[in-house]
């Protein structure tokens, strides 16, 4: 049986959370931008260097994290492949296994409803109602059960997420930025 998140209190207000859902998704976004400039260094010994390229376009149009991030290790296993492995090889493995660690987190963010925390007790991200896989039913005795939701979120928490997905962005953009392959 799931249990209710941790606290308390929520945000005082919801315009609290929904600046955090705004700062951490925004921050996600400039993670995935530079995965998308690694993918385009990564397919470059090929030629195709720029954003706008055919490279860039196509990495764009597939509409999923977990198909973006495989087009990188694809693309990253052909390019290591022709140049050897070394620290940056690892290094974007390590990038990439955290986002993937993390992008469940995003979809929380991004999917969650900012509502109030119980009655007069602020405000927090939680799944919809309506969210299956996100609200455990707890069955009464008599008529409809009640629904516990998976998680919670108050702006404390999602500025974490938020820092945490800052960290992977400056991450990579260090890995992008390293000599001699992504330079």
């Amino acid at each position: 049986m799931a249990e209710a998140p941790k606290f308390e209190i929520g945000d005082a207000s919801q315009d609290i959370t929904f600046a955090a859902v705004g700062a951490a998704l925004s921050q996600w976004e400039h993670l995935e931008a530079w995965l998308a400039n690694i993918f385009i260094d990564v397919c470059g010994f090929i030629g195709e260097f720029e954003p706008n390229s055919a490279v860039g376009r196509a990495y764009g149009t597939v509409v999923a994290f977990t198909g973006r991030v495989q087009m990188i290790e694809a693309a990253a296993e052909v390019f290591f492949a022709e140049k050897g492995e070394d620290d940056d090889s690892k290094r974007l493995r390590a990038v990439i296994a955290k986002a993937r660690g993390l992008s469940g987190r995003r979809n929380e963010i991004a999917h969650g409803i900012v509502q109030p925390w119980g009655r007069d007790r602020g405000f927090a991200l939680v799944p919809s109602w309506y969210a299956t896989r996100k609200m455990t039913l707890i069955p009464k005795r008599h008529g409809f059960s009640d629904a516990v939701p998976s998680y919670a979120y108050r702006s404390v928490e999602i500025y974490s997420f938020r820092d945490a997905f800052k960290e992977l962005a400056e991450e990579a953009v260090r890995i992008r930025v390293h000599e001699p392959y992504f330079a």
